[in-house]
C-alpha cells in the first residue's frame, strides 16, 4: 500500500473533515481503484478484502459519481466483520480522483440499534400492557401519541393524525369535563392528575382506561410540556367487577360457604356459613372441617369422600352435619378444589345448603299424602302399597294374609244427629282402639268414610282370622264417650284371605267389601268372611240397580193399596199404598226384593216421590167419584225425609194433583225421627201445619220411648208385624201389645196394627182396645181398580 506523502493542498482539503486524526483516508481514481491509502486505513481495507490497485464496489462506485456530478460529498454506511463504518466520498475539483474517508461507527451503530430494540420492546410491551404515551405541548396544542395509544383510543396513525380535539372526542360525554378539569388543575399546579375515566371507541364499545399526566417546565418555571400514559383496564375493571360482585354473593349469598387451604384449614367463612351452623367465623379459622362432623355417617363415608374429590376434583350429595348447640341437621354440599397454575391444589370450596325445612316440607308432604290427617293412620295410597308389599311376599314365599275391612254400623245417624265433629271424635277413637288390638306386623288404615281397612299379616286359617275378627267387634262394645255423652256403636266385618279369595288387590277390596256388606245385611255387629255366592249377590244388585233405572224411566212401578179396617165401626177408614215392580222378565217384584237396592242407591227419592204422586192422583179420583172421607197413606224413605225442602215438594205434589192434605197421612219409621231429633221435630211441624196426618210405622223395633214420642207433632202408631206375629202364641208379645195400645192412648194417638192374619189375632187386637188392623185378614194389596170397587160398595165389612 501506497503511504506517500500527500500534497499541502490535500492536507487542507483533508483538514476541513470535522474528525480527529489520524484516519483511515484513501483515494479512489477516475477508473473506481484505489491508487492511495494511508497507514489507518490499512485494517478497513483489509476487513473489506482491497488493496492498493484494487477495484472498488459498485455501490461505492455509485457514491464516487454521485460526489462528482454535484461536487459536493456523500456519505454511505457499510458492514464489515461485525462492523460499522462510515465512508464520506469528498471529490477535488478539477481533478479526477475522489478521497475517501473512513469512520469506524460500530460502536454507535450498536448504540442506535439497542435503542431501536428497546423502541421496540417498549413499544411491544405498551401493546401487551396495554400502555399507550402521549405528550402534548402546552404552548402549541400539539399532541403526540404512541401506537399503543392509538390502539387504545381506537383509531390508527394511518387512518388520523393525533389531536387534542380528537382526543377529548374519544373520551365518553359523561367524563370529558372530568378529564378536562384535570388537565387544567395539573397545568394550572405544575403537577401531576391520576383517574378513571372512559373511552367511547368508534365501534361503539365502551373502554375504561386509567391516565397519568405529568407537567415538565422550562427553565422558567413555565408548563411547557404534558407527558403521560393511558392504561386500557377494561379487562380489569371487569374483572374487579365480578371480584366486587363475587364478594357480595360471598356475603350475601343464603348458602353457607367455607374455603380451606390445601390442607383443608379452615381459611374463610361467609354469614352463612355462621347462621346454618352457629359458629362465628373466628372460632372456625384454622380448623378443620371436621368440627361440624355428626354420628350420622360410617368413616367408609367419608373415605370415599375424599376419594372423589381427590380423585375428581369435587363432590357433592347430602350429609348430615351438626351445629355448634349440637344438633344433627342435613345439608346438600358441594366441595370443589381449586388448582394453581401448576395444577397443584391450592384451595377447596364448599357450598352447602341447610335442608331441614325441605326434609321437613317432604316428610309433612309423604305424611300427607300417605296418611289421613284425621286418625293419623295409614290412608288408602299407603294402604295399597303395603297390600301390593303383602300381595309381592306371598306369592314370593307362599304366604298368606287376611284383608279385614271393618264398617262402623249406622255412623251416618251420628254426624247428622250430633255433628260431624262428633263423628269425628268417634273416627279416632274407633281407630285407636283397633290399632290396640293388632300386632305391630299388621297394617290399619282408614280405608275412607266410617270404613278401616286392615292386613293381618301371616294369617294362615279362617280360625286365625275370626279370632281377630272377635276381638276387634268387641272393642266397640265399650260406649264411646263424645263431650258428656256415651254413644255405643257396633261394627260389621268383611275378611278376606289371599291367595284364596283373590290374588289382586282391586279383588281383595272388592270382595272385602261384599263380605262386609253381607255382615250389614244379616243383622250388623257381627263378620263375615267372603264367599263366592257373596259376589254373586253384588252382581245381582247391580243388574237389579241397572232394571230399576230402566224401570223408572219405562213406569214399570205400579201401586197396589191396601185397606185399614176401623175396628169399631166395622168399615174401611183408610188405605196404604205400597209399590210393586211389573219385571218384564221377572214378572211382580215385591219391594222386599228390590227397595234396599234402592234406598242404598239413592232411587228410593225417585221412587217415593212417584208412588206419592200417583197415590194422590189415584186419591183424587175416588174423591171425585164421590167415595168417602178415606185417608190415603203413603210411606216417606230415610231419604226421602231427609232431603232438602221436603215439606215444599210434599206441597208442590198435593197443589199439582189438588188432592187435600187433610186426607193425607204420611207413614215414617221411628229411626227416621230419632236420627235428628230437633230436625225431625222442625219437619213434621211443617207437615202438620199443612193439615197433614203422620203415622209412625213399625213402632217397638227402633230405640224410641214414650218420653221421646211426645215431643213429635203424630197421630197415629203402627205396631210392627214381629208382634202381631206372636200374639195368640205369647203372653209376653200380647202384654207389648195392650202395653203400647194403652200408652198410645194416654197421648191421644190412635193404633193400628199392621200384618193382621188370622181371626184369633184379630180378636185379640180388638179386645186390647187396638183401633185398626191392616193385614191378609182383611185384604192384600190390590190395584186402584179392586180397591175403587171395594170402596164403592160403601157397606160394612164383615169379618168371620
Amino acid at each position: 500500500m501506497n503511504s506517500g506523502k500527500l500534497s499541502a493542498d490535500e492536507l487542507n482539503l483533508l483538514a476541513r473533515f470535522p474528525y480527529e486524526n489520524p484516519n483511515p483516508v484513501f483515494r479512489v481514481n477516475s477508473g473506481g481503484v484505489i491508487d492511495f491509502a494511508n497507514k489507518s486505513a490499512k485494517p478497513f481495507l483489509d476487513s473489506v478484502g482491497i488493496g492498493i490497485g484494487g477495484r472498488i464496489p459498485d455501490r461505492w462506485d455509485e457514491s464516487v459519481l454521485d460526489a462528482k456530478r454535484t461536487g459536493e460529498a456523500r456519505e454511505l454506511e457499510i458492514s464489515a466483520k461485525d462492523k460499522y463504518f462510515s465512508l464520506t466520498f469528498t471529490p477535488v475539483e478539477n481533478k479526477d480522483f475522489t478521497y475517501v474517508y473512513c469512520l469506524d461507527i460500530t460502536s454507535r451503530k450498536k448504540a442506535e440499534e439497542a435503542l431501536k430494540k428497546s423502541e421496540e420492546i417498549l413499544v411491544k410491551a405498551q401493546s401487551i400492557a396495554h400502555v399507550g404515551s402521549w405528550e402534548l405541548e402546552i404552548s402549541s396544542g400539539d399532541v403526540a401519541w404512541s401506537d399503543e395509544a392509538y390502539v387504545i383510543f381506537g383509531y390508527t396513525a394511518k387512518e388520523v393524525k393525533a389531536t387534542y380535539r380528537l382526543f377529548m372526542e374519544s373520551i365518553y360525554p359523561d367524563d370529558r369535563q372530568k378529564v378536562q378539569d384535570a388537565i387544567d388543575n395539573a397545568i394550572k399546579g405544575g403537577g401531576q392528575y391520576k383517574l378513571v375515566h372512559r373511552l367511547a371507541r368508534l365501534d361503539g364499545n365502551v373502554a375504561t382506561v386509567f391516565a397519568q399526566g405529568q407537567i415538565y417546565c422550562d427553565d422558567g418555571g413555565k408548563p411547557e410540556r404534558l407527558i403521560g400514559i393511558v392504561h386500557d383496564i377494561t379487562s380489569q375493571k371487569a374483572s374487579e367487577d365480578q371480584f366486587k360482585l363475587a364478594d357480595k354473593v360471598f356475603e350475601k349469598a343464603l348458602e353457607g360457604v367455607m374455603i380451606t387451604d390445601a390442607n383443608a384449614s379452615i381459611l374463610t367463612v361467609n354469614p352463612s356459613f355462621t347462621r346454618i351452623t352457629g359458629f362465628p367465623k373466628e372460632e372456625v379459622i384454622g380448623k378443620k372441617p371436621n368440627i361440624l362432623r355428626s354420628d350420622r355417617h360410617p368413616r367408609k363415608f367419608y373415605e370415599i369422600m375424599w376419594k372423589d374429590l381427590i380423585t375428581t376434583g369435587s363432590w357433592s350429595g347430602e350429609i348430615w352435619n351438626r351445629r355448634k348447640n349440637g344438633e344433627a341437621y342435613p345439608e346438600l354440599l358441594s366441595i370443589t378444589a381449586v388448582n394453581d397454575d401448576f395444577g397443584n391444589v391450592e384451595k377447596y370450596i364448599a357450598v352447602f345448603h341447610d335442608m331441614s325445612e325441605v326434609k321437613k316440607s317432604q316428610q309433612e308432604l309423604k305424611y300427607r299424602t300417605n296418611y289421613d290427617a284425621l286418625t293419623g293412620l295409614p290412608n288408602r295410597t299407603l294402604l295399597m302399597d303395603r297390600l301390593a308389599q303383602s300381595i309381592a311376599f306371598g306369592k314370593e314365599n307362599d304366604a298368606s294374609f287376611a284383608l279385614v275391612i271393618v264398617g262402623i254400623d249406622n255412623f251416618r245417624k251420628i254426624n247428622e244427629s250430633m255433628g260431624h265433629a262428633a263423628g269425628d271424635i268417634l273416627l279416632q277413637e274407633a281407630g285407636k282402639r283397633i290399632s290396640e288390638r293388632l300386632r305391630g306386623v299388621d297394617t290399619v288404615s282408614r280405608f275412607g268414610g266410617d270404613e278401616f281397612a286392615l292386613i293381618l299379616e301371616d294369617v294362615h286359617n279362617l280360625g286365625h282370622a275370626a279370632n281377630v275378627a272377635r276381638k276387634l267387634i268387641e272393642v266397640f262394645e265399650k260406649p264411646f264417650s263424645i263431650g258428656a255423652d256415651k254413644v255405643h256403636m257396633t261394627a260389621s266385618l268383611g275378611i278376606t284371605l289371599f291367595p284364596a279369595d283373590g290374588e289382586r288387590a282391586e279383588d281383595l277390596l272388592q270382595n272385602s267389601d261384599i263380605a262386609m256388606a253381607r255382615a250389614k245385611s244379616e243383622g250388623k255387629n257381627r263378620y263375615q268372611f267372603f264367599a263366592s255366592e257373596m259376589n254373586e249377590l253384588a252382581i245381582h244388585k247391580m243388574n237389579i240397580e241397572k232394571d230399576l233405572r230402566i224401570a223408572l224411566d219405562e213406569n214399570q212401578l205400579m201401586v197396589h193399596y191396601q185397606p185399614k179396617l176401623d175396628i169399631k165401626s166395622g168399615k174401611i177408614s183408610g188405605v196404604e199404598s205400597l209399590v210393586r215392580w211389573n219385571h218384564p222378565t221377572v214378572g211382580v217384584m215385591y219391594p222386599v226384593s228390590f227397595m234396599q237396592v234402592a234406598e242404598d242407591t239413592g232411587l228410593i227419592v225417585r221412587i217415593g216421590d212417584d208412588v206419592l204422586r200417583s197415590s194422590c192422583v189415584t186419591g183424587k179420583s175416588w174423591i171425585d167419584s164421590g167415595l168417602g172421607p178415606i185417608m190415603m197413606a203413603s210411606n216417606l224413605s230415610a231419604r226421602q225425609f231427609r232431603g232438602p225442602n221436603i215439606a215444599q215438594k210434599i206441597k208442590e205434589i198435593l197443589n199439582e194433583t189438588e188432592f187435600p192434605p187433610e186426607r193425607l197421612e204420611l207413614e215414617i219409621t221411628e229411626s227416621m225421627v230419632m236420627h235428628d231429633v230437633d230436625s225431625a221435630i222442625s219437619i213434621l211441624a211443617k207437615l202438620k201445619d199443612m193439615g197433614i196426618s203422620i203415622s209412625i210405622d213399625d213402632f217397638g223395633t227402633g230405640y224410641s220411648s214414650f218420653a221421646y214420642l211426645k215431643k213429635f207433632p203424630v197421630d197415629t202408631l203402627k205396631i210392627d208385624k214381629v208382634f202381631v206375629d206372636d200374639i195368640a202364641r205369647s203372653k209376653d208379645e200380647a202384654k207389648i201389645i195392650m202395653a203400647i195400645i194403652s200408652m198410645g192412648h194416654s197421648l191421644n194417638l190412635k193404633v193400628v196394627a199392621e200384618g193382621v192374619e188370622t181371626k184369633e189375632q184379630y180378636e185379640l187386637l180388638r179386645e186390647a182396645g187396638c183401633d185398626m188392623i191392616q193385614g191378609y185378614y182383611l185384604s192384600k194389596p190390590i190395584p186402584a181398580a179392586d180397591m175403587k170397587a171395594l170402596l164403592s160398595g160403601r157397606k160394612k165389612v164383615h169379618v168371620d
